[in-house]
Protein backbone atom coordinates (compact mmCIF):
# COMPACT_ATOMS: atom_id res chain seq x y z
CA UNK A 1 0.00 0.00 0.00
CA UNK A 2 2.86 2.14 1.01
CA UNK A 3 4.39 1.65 -2.17
CA UNK A 4 1.85 2.22 -4.44
CA UNK A 5 1.11 5.61 -2.67
CA UNK A 6 4.82 6.63 -3.31
CA UNK A 7 3.99 5.18 -7.00
CA UNK A 8 0.86 7.71 -7.59
CA UNK A 9 2.57 10.85 -6.13
CA UNK A 10 5.24 10.01 -7.51
CA UNK A 11 3.30 10.24 -10.93
CA UNK A 12 1.48 12.86 -9.63
CA UNK A 13 4.82 14.85 -9.14
CA UNK A 14 5.44 13.97 -13.00
CA UNK A 15 2.47 14.95 -14.20
CA UNK A 16 2.82 18.63 -12.37
CA UNK A 17 6.68 19.08 -14.22
CA UNK A 18 4.83 17.87 -17.69
CA UNK A 19 2.47 20.80 -16.82
CA UNK A 20 4.90 22.78 -16.23
CA UNK A 21 6.97 22.22 -18.74
CA UNK A 22 4.40 22.44 -21.21
CA UNK A 23 2.74 25.74 -19.64
CA UNK A 24 6.24 27.22 -19.97
CA UNK A 25 6.48 25.94 -23.75
CA UNK A 26 3.05 27.51 -23.91
CA UNK A 27 3.94 30.90 -22.53
CA UNK A 28 7.75 30.93 -25.01
CA UNK A 29 5.30 30.64 -27.88
CA UNK A 30 2.86 33.26 -26.81
CA UNK A 31 5.98 35.31 -26.14
CA UNK A 32 7.68 34.45 -29.40
CA UNK A 33 4.01 35.09 -31.24
CA UNK A 34 4.10 38.81 -29.70
CA UNK A 35 7.65 39.64 -30.64
CA UNK A 36 7.14 38.31 -33.79
CA UNK A 37 4.03 40.72 -34.39
CA UNK A 38 5.82 43.68 -32.56
CA UNK A 39 8.37 43.53 -35.14
CA UNK A 40 5.60 43.54 -38.13
CA UNK A 41 4.01 46.69 -36.28
CA UNK A 42 7.03 48.15 -36.27
CA UNK A 43 8.06 46.99 -39.95
CA UNK A 44 4.67 48.73 -40.69
CA UNK A 45 4.91 51.78 -38.93
CA UNK A 46 8.34 52.39 -40.40
CA UNK A 47 6.79 51.64 -43.91
CA UNK A 48 3.97 54.69 -43.75
CA UNK A 49 6.52 56.79 -42.03
CA UNK A 50 8.77 56.00 -45.48
CA UNK A 51 5.76 56.26 -47.23
CA UNK A 52 4.51 59.91 -45.82
CA UNK A 53 7.93 61.35 -46.12
CA UNK A 54 8.07 60.53 -50.09
CA UNK A 55 4.67 62.09 -50.10
CA UNK A 56 5.59 64.69 -48.84
CA UNK A 57 8.75 65.40 -50.98
CA UNK A 58 6.77 64.58 -54.15
CA UNK A 59 3.84 67.00 -53.31
CA UNK A 60 6.67 69.43 -52.48
CA UNK A 61 8.58 69.29 -55.91
CA UNK A 62 4.75 69.53 -57.44
CA UNK A 63 4.08 72.69 -55.52
CA UNK A 64 7.70 74.01 -56.89
CA UNK A 65 6.89 73.16 -60.49
CA UNK A 66 3.28 74.33 -60.66
CA UNK A 67 5.25 77.65 -59.02
CA UNK A 68 7.75 77.50 -62.03
CA UNK A 69 5.01 76.63 -64.52
CA UNK A 70 2.68 79.51 -63.38
CA UNK A 71 5.73 82.23 -63.85
CA UNK A 72 6.48 80.52 -67.11
CA UNK A 73 2.65 80.92 -68.45
CA UNK A 74 3.59 84.61 -67.11
CA UNK A 75 6.55 85.33 -68.78
CA UNK A 76 4.83 83.56 -71.97
CA UNK A 77 1.75 85.83 -71.90
CA UNK A 78 4.08 88.98 -71.70
CA UNK A 79 6.12 87.38 -74.76
CA UNK A 80 2.60 87.28 -76.60
CA UNK A 81 1.46 90.67 -75.70
CA UNK A 82 4.45 92.05 -76.40
CA UNK A 83 4.25 90.16 -80.01
CA UNK A 84 0.88 91.44 -80.61
CA UNK A 85 1.91 94.88 -80.20
CA UNK A 86 4.95 94.42 -83.07
CA UNK A 87 2.84 93.62 -85.04
CA UNK A 88 0.24 95.80 -85.00
CA UNK A 89 2.54 98.36 -85.20
CA UNK A 90 4.64 96.60 -88.24
CA UNK A 91 1.17 96.66 -89.81
CA UNK A 92 0.77 100.39 -89.28
CA UNK A 93 4.03 101.12 -90.02
CA UNK A 94 3.70 98.86 -93.31
CA UNK A 95 0.09 100.73 -94.13
CA UNK A 96 1.60 104.29 -93.60
CA UNK A 97 4.15 103.07 -96.34
CA UNK A 98 1.64 102.28 -98.63
CA UNK A 99 0.28 105.41 -98.18
CA UNK A 100 3.08 107.50 -98.48
CA UNK A 101 3.67 105.66 -101.77
CA UNK A 102 0.14 106.65 -103.63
Amino acid sequence: MELMLVKMNENKQKNSMEYKTKKIEFVNKIFLYFRFTQQEVQNLLDEIERRDNQYRRLNTLAINNEQQLEKTSDKLQTIESKSLIQTREIKVRYLNLLILKQ
